[in-house]
């Protein structure tokens, strides 16, 4: 597919309008296909987090957006001198790298040079790049001309620079310099591998006459040249800084026989305009979108009335708050640090904070605008010269839960024991990469670090609240910083939320008035009054109706993979849905689908996840059916309930519309189709005007004592419990594929189906002849990652014990369905995690009744993760000291 533009995009940096979200207009239509989509995104969120991680298909591979950032003077202040001791422009640099990797997502950063203003402060600008979690890609400027070629995992700044991305290979030239040898090989050599060619460097080629450097420019002759080239190569574009102001500039230019567009974009100044580009490539099709840190949006928006928004400061004894604990973790020290009333936070990373505020005060169905942690800076170790060392601290949220009273660098609580110590492990202890920086430069004053998408994913999901670690961002940084703890009473740190009420219209159907005509009973005979007639939902009465019905095709919101958006509704009647659509678009040539769900108000599943049909062509409604069930079978939604319909495209390149506007509160384009159940209030038959006689009843013979049914019985299998030992339970890890964890506490299920648990039960007590009425499977859930998972039953092929792992024992490492017989392929049982510290039930009866038919089938289950998410889950297992797994039978 090809875009006439791949879109516009603004970014609205103003408190007012933080979180306004996003519209999608569909302005142009050909062939009954839209082609272009006009976007507005809040404040650090450019369309879908993940539309910039090109390369998923092959199809899309030449579809992708980059950062384009130029004149950064990482080592100027905000009144523009040269070593300024505030080091604004350097915190501004900072602050891109976490747009670029965290919230757009961008593959790679290009630099177009003067990353300082004067030479010897280049340190200061590397050491900020150290923290880039995605490689920046420099050519040098006028100012930092003299630097070194640089390459390493995070860094590479040359006067001659090449690679790949993709279809695309991105030239770097020594624009004051060019060598235009090295450069035609370069270009012949990337027209001869098929590549979309783009040049950047820090001179322009073009500009507007009112842009001009009045000091440097290119020289007309080595311009002329390198025009010459991009017309020979069919260059797409050239990239530059320098006049520290944004332009597209577009002329023709006539080489030989050969007339070819040149097109230069200029990137503005990331340091004294506080600005960067977004560069959005659509195969031949370039787009810059310059983004300022703090611009209005150019659009006219009704704002969130004020009397609408309400701001809480939780502050430690503040209006009575006391929700907020903090505990300083240091390594060699294996004592608690609650108490003290300040953190210490640095030397190489040694020292950190874990901080938590309890937010259970604040409604649940809320919409963060804002959410701002500010701690006071009280003291330091004080390094004489501040340019050698930066000191940039990150909040990262936590994965597991911690108490301040017992945690130290090496333990979250009594009894458990960090991923790695110091809160190290990036998948069990902590995020990777913080979600918000602030670049520390003196005492005595408060810093702030924005965690409104974290706060929103608290409100959201309370028991992902597990807090945040507060800790240094870079590893070499020898100093100490000291910051004023809960229980200082002077300066106790603050989390400031702005919040407004996600509101909703409920339209509740209007049942029809049928009329009662009352008959009058004879006299002679009155027939007794009947019992109520119990309402069970089993048959569907009156036709099916829209419970929801929004058919609108514009104003529509391009989602991804992510399920977090939804709309609410509330059946007037009790129902059993019969059909879902959902309006999906297709991008590219593979096929699309959608996957929807169905929870309660409070986000527990009622209809698990199912997915629409695939196809290949614009965009249509999609249906999700159940009327092929039995209607018993269908999903029950009850009456005067609020349920949320979640709907999510199936990969980083999106495929579900929903309709604009406020995410939660307006219409969708959704349809939800119901049938009505029968019996929705008591009935009581209406008498007949008719005398009944009453039928003479024979009595019934009574049954021989062999005809009676059998008596259920229940049996619990729980290890060690009436003298049970059948229960074989342990986990395996691909991370330690050659380690046995048969006398862990914990099972670890998910990461990428990475990790999976077994189960064995000894059954042989049950008799051989017995009919197996029910067995379910209960585990308790006691940790997890923060998010849910789906998990798969699968019945295990092969025998194994308790020193299995994941290399040994199989046909196929970890016990997978690939190149042998070690389970089934598809689960026999599938469910969807809500949360944890709760039990979850897996209804094993088939698998129970053929193993007591076939004792010799038994060779147990596998719980395993279905998806590829990055999400964990931990289960007790039979070694844990509480809440073990058991399986209870019901047999005859």
């Amino acid at each position: 597919m090809r875009f006439k533009d791949f879109f516009q995009a603004w970014v609205e940096r103003t408190k007012k309008y933080r979180y306004l979200p996003a519209l999608f207009l569909i302005v142009f239509l050909q062939f009954g296909i839209a082609f272009i989509l006009l976007g507005q995104i809040k404040k650090d969120q450019f369309l879908s987090k993940s539309i910039f991680s090109a390369g998923n298909e092959t199809d899309d591979q030449n579809r992708f957006c980059f950062a384009h950032i130029t004149d950064v003077h990482a080592d100027k202040s905000a009144s523009g001198l040269t070593n300024g001791p505030d080091k604004e422009f350097a915190n501004r640099f900072l602050k891109s790298l976490t747009y670029f990797s965290t919230t757009f997502k961008t593959p790679f950063i290009l630099d177009a040079g003067d990353t300082v203003t004067e030479i010897n402060n280049f340190p200061m600008f590397l050491k900020i790049a150290e923290l880039s979690a995605i490689k920046i890609y420099s050519t040098p400027g006028n100012h930092d001309y003299s630097i070194a070629d640089i390459s390493s995992n995070n860094l590479v700044k040359k006067k001659k620079l090449v690679f790949d991305y993709f279809g695309y290979r991105f030239i770097g030239i020594d624009s004051l310099n060019v060598d235009f040898s090295w450069l035609d090989n370069e270009l012949a050599a990337g027209r001869q591998a098929g590549k979309k060619i783009i040049l950047f460097g820090h001179l322009p080629v073009e500009w507007p006459t009112q842009l001009t450097h009045q000091l440097i420019n290119m020289e007309d002759t080595v311009r002329e040249k390198i025009k010459k080239r991009m017309v020979d190569y069919d260059v797409l574009a050239y990239l530059s800084g320098h006049l520290h102001e944004p332009f597209t500039s577009k002329t023709l230019f006539q080489s030989g026989e050969k007339t070819g567009e040149i097109r230069n974009l200029g990137g503005p100044s990331l340091g004294h305009k506080k600005a960067y580009q977004l560069i959005c490539l659509d195969n031949d099709n370039i787009t810059n979108y310059p983004v300022e840190f703090d611009s209005p949006l150019p659009i006219t928006l009704t704002p969130i009335p004020d009397a609408q928004r309400t701001t809480v400061n939780l502050q430690q004894r503040l209006n009575g708050y006391s929700g907020n604990k903090d505990s300083q973790i240091t390594l060699y020290k294996e004592t608690v640090s609650s108490s003290e009333t300040t953190l210490k936070v640095g030397y190489k990373q040694q020292n950190a904070a874990l901080i938590y505020f309890d937010l259970s005060a604040l409604p649940a169905n809320i919409k963060v605008e804002s959410a701002k942690y500010s701690v006071y800076a009280a003291g330091w170790s004080g390094n004489p010269n501040p340019l050698e060392i930066i000191n940039v601290l990150g909040v990262y949220p936590l994965k597991r839960q911690w108490i301040d009273t017992q945690a130290t660098y090496y333990k979250p609580l009594n009894g458990s024991s960090w991923g790695l110590p110091g809160c190290n492990d990036t998948l069990l202890d902590r995020e990777a990469y913080p979600k918000s920086f602030n670049l520390i430069n003196a005492i005595g004053k408060w810093y702030d670090f924005d965690l409104t998408q974290t706060v929103q994913s608290w409100i959201d999901n309370p028991l992902a609240n597990n807090g945040f670690i507060l800790k240094q961002a870079l590893a070499n940084n020898p100093d100490n910083l000291y910051f004023a703890s809960s229980e200082n009473s002077n300066y106790p740190p603050k989390l400031s939320i702005t919040y407004s009420e996600n509101t909703f219209t409920e339209t509740t159907p209007v049942p029809s008035l049928i009329p009662t005509t009352t008959v009058a009973s004879p006299s002679a005979s009155p027939t007794p009054t009947q019992a109520p007639i119990f309402n069970d939902c089993s048959s569907a009465c009156n036709s099916d109706l829209y419970l929801y019905n929004n058919q609108t095709s514009s104003n529509l919101v391009y989602l991804n993979n992510q399920d977090n958006y939804y709309v609410f509704f509330k059946p007037a009647t009790e129902t059993r849905i019969k059909e879902i659509e959902v309006l999906v678009g297709q991008w590219g040539n593979a096929p699309r689908s959608a996957s929807c769900k169905i929870t309660d108000e409070a986000g527990n599943p009622v209809m698990a996840e199912k997915s629409t049909a695939a196809f290949t062509s614009g965009f249509s409604w999609q249906k999700i059916s159940l009327a092929n069930l039995n209607f018993d079978q269908r999903t029950l939604l009850q009456s005067g309930k609020n349920y949320r319909l979640y709907c999510r495209g199936p990969d980083s390149w999106n495929s579900i519309f929903w309709k604009g506007g406020n995410l939660n509160t307006d219409p969708r384009a959704a349809k939800i189709l119901v049938s009505p159940c029968c019996g929705q209030e008591n009935v009581t038959p209406t008498p007949s005007s008719v005398p009944t006689s009453q039928p003479t009843i024979a009595p019934s013979p009574t049954p021989p004592i062999s005809s009676l049914p059998e008596e259920v019985k229940t049996v619990s299998f729980r290890q060690n419990s009436d003298g049970y030992r059948g229960l074989i339970d342990t986990s395996l890890s691909w991370e330690n594929p050659d380690s046995q964890f048969c006398s862990s506490s914990l099972l670890k299920i998910g990461y990428k189906m990475r990790n999976s648990a077994l189960f064995y039960f000894d059954l042989s007590s049950l008799p051989a002849n017995a009919t197996i009425e029910s067995a379910v499977l209960s585990l308790y859930a006691s940790g997890w990652g923060g998010n849910n998972l789906t998990l798969g039953i699968y019945r295990v092929l092969t025998g194994w014990g308790c020193s299995v792992t994941w290399n040994s024992g199989w046909n196929s490492p970890g016990c997978s369905y690939l190149g042998g017989s070690d389970r089934e392929t598809n689960p026999s049982i599938t469910l969807t995690t809500s949360n944890i510290k709760k039990w979850y039930d897996f209804n094993l009866t088939s698998l129970v009744q053929s193993w007591v038919t076939n004792p010799d089938q038994n060779k147990g289950i596998l719980l395993q993760q279905i998806g590829n998410d990055t999400n964990l889950f931990y289960f007790n297992s039979s070694e844990n000291g509480s809440n073990q797994p058991v399986l209870v039978v019901k047999y005859r």
